[in-house]
């Protein structure tokens, strides 16, 4: 079953490209329905992207250029899992946060805290990255928060209105926008992943 992008059931949760194939055009994609599963899990689909050729419309293409794709409904997860393996770790890192933001639909390019931490989480069921990394990680996010907020001195501000600054800093934490390459870039100098510098080459 073929069908185009925007019909395709659910949330983006990560898109991959094939490249053990023939053609480096051939993408794969998860995307979940939340709540819709047995117990009230979530229920995972899994498509293949195909460049449509001579294409009348354009649409967004997974490799960030422009273009027409079609999406073919998997019967499993298979190809997608190979896929997905067949990509470092850090790259399969960064697929999950490229799939958040292409959720925020921003085209890949940013992603909000909720929607990264929401990367991350699933990275961590995937044992990508381990749940101690991730808490180090947020603690570090917040603790550069709070450091802007003292050196725009609005510290005293916040005590007369009865806000603490850490209550301030977790507010703004959830307002602030973030590309997929500043979390993989953040992850990288607190050593919690390594990104090898091909991945960079690649990304950047």
């Amino acid at each position: 079953k073929t069908v185009p992008i925007p019909l395709m059931v659910g949330s983006i949760r990560c898109i991959v490209p094939d490249i053990s194939g023939p053609s480096t055009e051939i993408w794969y994609a998860q995307v979940a329905r939340k709540g819709s599963g047995q117990d009230g899990e979530d229920e995972t689909f899994h498509y293949r992207l195909s460049p449509i050729a001579n294409a009348c419309t354009r649409s967004a293409n997974p490799g960030g250029k422009g273009g027409a794709f079609a999406c073919t409904l998997l019967q499993d997860k298979q190809q997608f899992t190979a896929a997905l393996n067949a990509l470092p770790k850090e790259l399969q890192i960064f697929a999950l946060l490229k799939g958040q933001s292409v959720l925020d639909k921003t085209l890949g390019t940013c992603l909000n805290w909720e929607g990264a931490e929401a990367a991350l989480d699933l990275a961590m069921k995937w044992e990508l990255i381990s749940k101690e990394a991730l808490e180090t990680y947020r603690e570090d996010m917040l603790k550069s928060v709070m450091d802007d907020i003292v050196e725009r001195q609005e510290c005293q501000e916040l005590r007369e209105q009865g806000i603490s600054i850490s209550d301030a800093a977790e507010e703004q934490l959830d307002k602030l926008e973030l590309s997929p390459t500043d979390v993989l870039s953040g992850l990288s100098d607190l050593g919690l992943v390594d990104v090898s510098d091909d991945v960079w080459r690649l990304i950047l």
